[in-house]
């Protein structure tokens, strides 16, 4: 199934399941269901560059007063605008954004390399600029790769057999 068109009464639980892509998408749907699959093969057709998650827990006085005081929700949803869009910045080809662009970079590639398995690198650490695609916040995703029912590829999926869980890679 397309995860556009993501369908709640598949189980996945104790299936062999394969995943194509690593995108935005995909790097919510692992952490979600790995753990349910009797095992996960990811093919991976483009790298990314990931970034720490913006998520934080919010407190019990924060959410109060999110929950009681008018309009501090908008003024919060838009400093979490503001944070995520200060990256934008970075897009003109100046020295400023340049200089900036590559410690984007460098902070990118170091969580990277601390977060996932580190046989996984060559498959996700790209080879191009930080920038160049859309930029993906983590949220449990490289963490998730170290599931030993999991399997992280970029080789091509040559066949796939209606009704027989076989996958055949190149």
């Amino acid at each position: 199934m397309h995860s556009a068109h993501w369908r709640e009464d598949v189980d996945l639980t104790g299936k062999k399941v394969v995943l194509f892509g690593n995108g935005c998408t995909a790097s919510q749907l692992i952490p979600a269901i790995v753990e349910r699959t009797a095992h996960l093969t990811q093919i991976v057709r483009t790298k990314h560059w990931f970034l720490p998650s913006m998520d934080k827990e919010v407190g019990a006085l924060h959410q109060f007063l999110l929950a009681h005081v008018p309009g501090l929700t908008r003024l919060f949803r838009f400093a979490v605008f503001v944070a995520a869009e200060k990256d934008s910045t970075s897009f003109s080809m100046t020295k400023r954004a340049s200089k900036y662009r590559a410690k984007r970079q460098k902070l990118a590639e170091q969580y990277m390399r601390e977060t996932a398995p580190e046989k996984y690198h060559d498959l996700l650490i790209p080879n191009f600029l930080l920038g160049c695609k859309r930029r993906i916040y983590d949220a449990g995703y490289l963490a998730s790769l170290y599931a030993e029912n999991l399997t992280l590829t970029d080789a091509k999926a040559v066949e796939i057999v209606p009704g027989v869980s076989r996958l055949r890679l190149a």
